[in-house]
């Protein structure tokens, strides 16, 4: 599967470089505003077309008509191309090509997700992505080698992979198969499907509308979404103007820019979701990595206002398009683990359908109010683009501030794992260590359990802090969980002897395992029957006493 993601990829964005160097070189980056507006009204047609096409011939059927149907267009435009390549048919060729490639995106995670059910698809989709990462690296190479003899035969590179693709779905639909449902997001995914094609696309999105007036953290997710949208638009046209400048609107020069780009682009897309993105994940958690984007979104619009060069002109395109794919993306998954699974499918309904067109069209009206009410130069993108990425960043903190508040109502709840936990926290401030240390005092037994290992995780040292209190809990599990996960050297000799007197065996089981193997105090573990007995022995004059 990640070797179609590979020849998909590879296709689809060889041509992307053409198609966009040739509408930037023929019809300018002035047009970019109009093409925003074209592009997101043609959203609905394309999720109706594709509707039509799957209930018609199935997922697979469709994919490879969408798949043979692309090779067919790819021709149609290079025919194009060679008898009047023009504004006209740049800007139509752009058009095409970018709906083309909507459709054959749509599609292709219509094929893939009907083979893993929810819980498989969050361990093979980031392969699946990685696959695809490869392909647009390779596309980058692509471009750079081809495009010193000319642009257009690219577009045959659209066709060819096209035509591999359609080949290769037949043998992955041999060979995979749909699993059963695992998960209860499977049963609501279904469900929202269900509920789409019974009652309409208007009651769906009206439905989803009401999530929106009653979750304060959906809103907040809705305008972060719509404000994201805009700000990427923004700098889109904002790196087409420094590019066509720092080429000199010539083509040849242009192609092999874009094309170096996508490659860098892509190769730190690929070194941030392997490497970056599970450091940041892990350690700084979901509430700081959705902070990234923002804030490096700001300093790409600050240095293209202060110094307006191709090189800063990059680093907004990488930002643009390499961070926000590596690290942004993972952590807005896993942003959506906070929200109940029944809202997820019609959360990402509405931004589909409604909230990211929506937004693409507002940039695309404004743009074009900007363009007439004063001249779109690169100084007044500049400064409307830090506007926008302040505005991100105020919505990107209401977000966080919502998200921790969702994560901590989950825990009360007992809706949530330590490693969602971790996950999503990170490192704790000094009132999220005080609010776990309350639960672990004073919580019902679950939370409470759950809190305390969610301390030793999230904060050690405020968990070997109250290690002498977690020993003397009630709460056996908390006094198990006390020996399991202290540091080795946090444990003393006179807790370890206090413990082999515990009532429940658990806890001097783990007592056992935690006491050291040399020093003062020793277990030893043997086995009688069914039941194990903890034994105890004085290692002061025999360090090896418990191995014997």
């Amino acid at each position: 599967m990640a070797g179609f993601a590979i020849v998909i990829g590879w296709a689809m964005y060889t041509a992307f470089s053409a198609a966009q160097s040739i509408f930037l070189t023929k019809a300018g980056p002035h047009a970019y505003p109009l093409f925003f507006i074209v592009l997101a009204l043609a959203v609905w047609p394309i999720a109706a077309l594709q509707g039509a096409l799957t209930r018609r011939f199935g997922v697979g059927r469709a994919f490879r008509i969408t798949l043979i149907a692309n090779a067919v267009m790819a021709i149609g435009i290079f025919t194009a191309y060679t008898l009047r390549e023009d504004a006209t048919v740049a800007f139509t060729a752009y058009v095409v090509y970018s709906v083309a490639f909507e459709l054959v995106m749509l599609n292709f995670w219509s094929f893939v997700t009907q083979h893993f059910n929810v819980l498989e698809g969050k361990r093979i989709f980031p392969v699946i992505a990685a696959g695809s990462s490869v392909g647009y690296i390779l596309s980058g190479f692509t471009t750079t080698i081809v495009a010193v003899f000319a642009t257009e035969p690219l577009i045959f590179v659209w066709a060819l992979g096209s035509i591999a693709a359609a080949i290769m779905s037949v043998s992955l639909e041999r060979t995979l198969f749909r699993p059963a449902f695992s998960d209860e997001a499977d049963q609501f995914l279904v469900a929202h499907e269900v509920e789409r094609k019974r009652h309409g696309a208007i009651a769906v999105l009206r439905r989803a509308f009401e999530h929106v007036v009653g979750s304060r953290l959906v809103l907040a997710l809705v305008m972060l979404a719509f404000v994201l949208q805009i700000a990427s638009r923004v700098g889109d046209y904002l790196v087409a103007v420094l590019f066509v400048a720092a080429t000199h609107n010539n083509l040849q020069e242009l192609t092999i820019l874009i094309g170096n780009a996508w490659l860098v682009s892509y190769v730190v897309q690929l070194v941030v979701s392997l490497f970056v993105a599970p450091w940041v994940l892990n350690r700084l958690g979901v509430k700081n990595a959705i902070m990234a984007l923002p804030i490096f979104t700001l300093i790409g619009f600050t240095a293209v206002a202060v110094n307006p060069v191709l090189g800063t002109a990059l680093f907004l395109f990488i930002v643009r398009n390499g961070l926000q794919t590596g690290l942004d993306d993972p952590a807005q998954n896993v942003l959506g683990g906070a929200l109940p699974a029944q809202v997820v499918p019609r959360l990402l309904y509405l931004l589909d359908n409604a909230v990211l067109p929506g937004a693409a069209v507002a940039t695309g009206a404004g743009l074009l109010l900007l363009q007439a009410a004063v001249t779109a130069s690169v100084e007044v993108l500049a400064a409307a683009g830090i506007a926008l990425a302040v505005l991100l960043i105020v919505a990107a903190w209401w977000v966080r501030s919502l998200y921790v508040d969702a994560i901590y109502a989950r825990l009360r709840t007992h809706a949530l794992s330590l490693a969602d936990f971790q996950q999503a926290v990170g490192r704790p401030t000094t009132e999220q260590v005080a609010e776990l240390q309350d639960f672990v005092r004073g919580g019902d037994d679950q939370t409470r359990e759950f809190a305390a290992a969610a301390l030793a995780k999230a904060a050690p040292d405020a968990f070997a802090a109250m290690l002498s209190e977690l020993l003397a809990s009630p709460d056996p599990v908390v006094r198990k969980l006390a020996f399991q996960m202290a540091a080795p050297d946090g444990i003393t000799p006179r807790q370890l002897e206090s413990a082999k007197d515990d009532e429940d065996g658990w806890v001097r089981a783990a007592a056992a395992i935690a006491a050291p193997t040399e020093g003062n105090t020793a277990y030893k573990l043997e086995r009688t029957g069914r039941n194990t007995v903890i034994a105890y022995a004085a290692a002061n004059q025999n360090p090896h006493a418990a191995n014997t």
